[in-house]
């Protein structure tokens, strides 16, 4: 599907920048910053638009939060459920991933490996597939501020997007093989949601990155 064929189906404008965030929606993916960061975002942006892939128990919430910010649709459209991540992808500008706690978002692996830009808090793994400023940009959680300068800056340097989809798509490029191996086994133990699992979920992801560049240099 075409970007055009696929913003027409969102109600979204052609020449939107389009920022994608795909997180169940939970306390702990952080949301609610997001959301808090989008007036602002969109004063420097006014191109902005916002497309989140996920459910969850927090989407009557956030639909509240929506209305007393005044955000509406097609500024920012909650898809629920969407089967076809790499679709979605291909039609977004910048990935957006604002989590308060993270094992290893493998989410992040497939907006590299499709080439779009990323920006996420710097929890658990994330800076571990995310070098901070070449590859993408890392903030602290729980900041919406930080938040809406990161997505600002993105969107108003094409030059900077395009250096971080170059550096994004060659980082995942040097440690595919061996975040491969690890995938669904981390997968599986964050599934279980359980401290010990989600432990051994970023274990395993250290393991992966640190052979692979162990196997680089």
């Amino acid at each position: 599907m075409e970007r055009r064929t696929f913003c027409d189906q969102w109600g979204v404008p052609p020449q939107a920048k389009l920022v994608v965030t795909v997180a169940r929606l939970t306390l702990s993916k952080g949301h609610h910053y997001l959301l808090q960061a989008i007036p602002a975002i969109v004063r420097r942006v006014p191109d902005a638009h916002f497309l989140w892939v996920g459910d969850g128990p927090l989407l009557d919430d956030l639909r509240w939060q929506m209305q007393a910010l005044d955000i509406q649709a097609p500024r920012l459209i909650l898809t629920g459920w969407y089967a076809d991540i790499q679709q979605l992808l291909a039609a977004a500008d910048l990935f957006v991933l604002p989590s308060l706690r993270e094992g290893f978002p493998l989410v992040v692996l497939e907006a590299l490996a499709a080439g779009v830009p990323v920006i996420a808090t710097r929890v658990g793994g994330t800076p571990e597939a995310i070098e901070d400023g070449v590859s993408g940009r890392l903030v602290e959680p729980h900041n919406s501020a930080a938040l809406a300068a990161a997505i600002v800056e993105a969107l108003t340097q094409p030059d900077l997007m395009q250096r971080w989809r170059t550096e994004g798509r060659r980082r995942f490029d040097c440690l595919f093989s061996a975040v491969r191996m690890a995938r669904e086994t981390v997968a599986l133990y964050e599934a279980v949601q359980t401290p010990h699992s989600q432990y051994e979920a970023r274990a395993l992801a250290q393991v992966a990155l640190t052979h692979t560049h162990t196997a680089s240099v």
